[in-house]
């Protein structure tokens, strides 16, 4: 069922026979899919999650000159703070069948309270999801930096069971 056509573009309300909304690209296919369920893809025909985004994407921002002009992407927990909760962006491979492998989150405190950054890695071979275990550093509310710990107590602080040197290096 057509709704509109020109040379170029048609948009289709159910042409999937699913309830899906297409718009189409003559030589390129499904540019956006709306379906059904309340997914959204971008350059995806069968999306799996509520915004899918196939290929490279740009987000801009055009600078008013007002002092003070700022551009965000911003993450919500809408889950009421909940202690623990974790919001934030993470790196799978294609191979790694859309496994997280890698993370940069906000572990969230009590509601009003701040929450730490951490860095996560996942260095087992397993093909595994990303998992609490594998967090790296910690810049907590207070400034501290935890590598290797999960609570430091000093602006740096280094934990590892088989440290036993500490390089530093300067450039002229």
């Amino acid at each position: 069922n057509s709704v509109g056509t020109n040379t170029d573009i048609t948009m289709a309300i159910d042409a999937k026979g699913s309830g899906d909304l297409t718009l189409q690209g003559t030589a390129t296919g499904d540019l956006i899919c709306a379906t059904g369920g309340g997914n959204v893809g971008i350059g995806v025909t069968d999306p799996d999650a509520k915004l899918e985004i196939v290929g490279q994407t740009k987000i801009s921002h055009t600078a008013t000159g007002v002092n003070g002009d700022t551009s965000f992407i911003n993450l919500v927990d809408t889950d009421g703070g909940v202690t623990g909760n974790k919001i934030g962006i993470t790196f799978s491979g294609y191979n790694d069948q859309h496994r997280s492998r890698a993370g940069i989150y906000a572990d969230v405190h009590t509601s009003g309270a701040g929450h730490d950054l951490c860095f996560a890695a996942r260095s087992a071979a397993d093909g595994s999801e990303l998992g609490t275990g594998d967090e790296k550093m910690r810049i907590t509310s207070a400034g501290n930096v935890g590598i290797g710990t999960a609570a430091p107590t000093a602006p740096i602080h280094i934990q590892h069971s088989a440290l036993t040197g500490f390089d530093t290096h300067a450039d002229d």
